[in-house]
């Protein structure tokens, strides 16, 4: 008999723990999702690296990094990195992965997005008109050995995510942009 009891109030503490939680930080209505974006409106940025090297030419150079100073990458195996005029990819054997895209002094290079295209000519008043709010919360960031730049991050999905886009500017104009993701 008093398993009949046990039961009914089992039933009612675990109907407490089903309810839906509400979210505690609120959904990115700005968003540029990683899939949809292109280098050139041609290239995504998880590619083979045939096709990275066709869109962006040889690299500058190859470098094998110390595991022990990576703080993330793509995947949690070797790798190596590449470098295009400041860009930085990291390639998986064929696999390659972009991570950050130097605009400043690339004026070849564009990344396209279903709704908006950045180069080296976007400026903070353009990239305002489709993202008003990420526009409105940018700060000012001191980049080691670069100097100082505004930044405007952007998350990477509709859905909240512990990665996004950080759009480095300067001097009004987008010279940077990286996939940022936490070590």
């Amino acid at each position: 008999m008093m398993l009949t009891f046990l039961v009914p109030l089992l039933l009612l503490q675990n109907a407490e723990m089903m309810q839906p939680m509400t979210p505690t930080e609120p959904v990115p209505q700005e968003y540029i999702a990683f899939e949809q974006v292109k280098i050139n409106g041609r290239l995504p940025l998880k590619s083979k690296r045939t096709q990275l090297f066709k869109e962006l030419g040889q690299p500058d150079s190859l470098a094998k990094p110390n595991i022990d100073d990576v703080c993330v990458s793509f995947y949690d195996k070797p790798f190596s990195y590449a470098y295009f005029k400041g860009s930085q990819v990291e390639l998986y054997g064929d696999l390659a992965m972009v991570g950050n895209l130097e605009f400043a002094g690339n004026s070849r290079l564009t990344l396209t997005t279903p709704t908006i295209t950045l180069s080296n000519k976007t400026t903070l008043a353009e990239l305002a008109k489709r993202f008003p709010k990420a526009v409105a919360a940018k700060s000012e960031m001191n980049v080691h050995r670069k100097g100082k730049y505004m930044t405007v991050h952007i998350a990477t999905d509709k859905a909240t995510a512990e990665d996004y886009w950080i759009l480095f500017f300067r001097n009004g104009r987008l010279a940077r942009i990286d996939y940022w993701m936490p070590c």
